[in-house]
């Protein structure tokens, strides 16, 4: 890969507005579900949901801030890690949503795929350059992902 002169700025994760009814939801369950494992005497496993309930909580209100996104020679640079052309098993450019992104296969099993808001980014300078390295295909979105997505995590 020569070295481009393509690089833009995105968010770490995509901003989501929750209500609060959305942390009482969580917390509802979270306490829940302890109450039914500290019933059938598993009081350790409710204590875990507790615990994941206060973390997925304080994850959610914290900022991760913005990301640098920039090809260089050797791949894609995404803040600090960097994914070799040879990680990445094809790409695609989705513009369909309000806010289009780039989302990279990887050869990797526990990181399948990672999507990249565009942000200011020209959407056909990007897949002019890199259909010339990587192959294009349409992605199908995860399942895990799906439900991510749905339940605003």
């Amino acid at each position: 890969m020569k070295y481009p002169d393509l690089s833009w700025t995105t968010p770490h994760r995509p901003a989501r507005h929750r209500s609060p009814d959305w942390y009482w939801t969580v917390a509802t369950i979270a306490v829940a579900i302890a109450v039914i494992c500290g019933y059938f005497g598993n009081l350790l496993f409710g204590i875990i949901f507790i615990l994941a309930a206060i973390v997925i909580i304080f994850e959610s209100k914290r900022d991760k801030g913005n990301e640098q996104v920039t090809i260089v020679k050797k791949g894609i640079r995404v803040g600090n890690p960097l994914y070799p052309v040879s990680s990445i098993h094809s790409f695609y450019i989705n513009e369909d949503d309000s806010h289009p992104h780039l989302s990279l296969r990887l050869n990797k099993p526990l990181l399948p795929s990672i999507e990249l808001e565009l942000g200011d980014m020209d959407a056909r300078k990007l897949n002019d350059f890199l259909a010339q390295y990587l192959p294009e295909e349409e992605h199908e979105q995860h399942l895990a992902d799906a439900l991510v997505k749905s339940l605003g995590l």
